[in-house]
C-alpha cells in the first residue's frame, strides 16, 4: 500500500504530519481508524484537499511505514 518511493518522503506521527500539512509539503496522509478521535477530527479538519487513506489500526499503519511500534498517522511529502 505504501510503494518504495513513498516510503523515502514518509514521515511518521502526529506531530510530523500536522507540520507538513500546515507547511503544505504533504501530499498523501495515512490514518488509523483506531487513533483517537481527537487527532482524527485534527487531521481531518487540516487535511483539505490532500489524499487521505484509511488503515484499519495503528498496530497495521506502523507495519507499513516499517517500524516496530504503533503509529496513529504518517504522511509522504513532497
Amino acid at each position: 500500500m505504501i510503494s518504495s518511493e513513498e516510503k523515502a518522503n514518509l514521515i511518521v506521527g502526529y506531530k510530523q504530519v500536522c507540520k507538513s500539512i500546515k507547511n503544505k509539503t504533504c501530499k498523501k496522509i495515512f490514518i488509523a481508524d483506531d487513533c483517537s478521535a481527537n487527532m482524527f477530527e485534527n487531521i481531518a479538519a487540516l487535511s483539505d484537499g490532500i489524499e487521505v487513506v484509511h488503515i484499519d489500526t495503528m498496530r497495521a499503519l506502523g507495519e507499513l511505514c516499517g517500524i516496530d511500534v504503533s503509529a496513529s498517522c504518517a504522511a509522504v511529502t513532497f
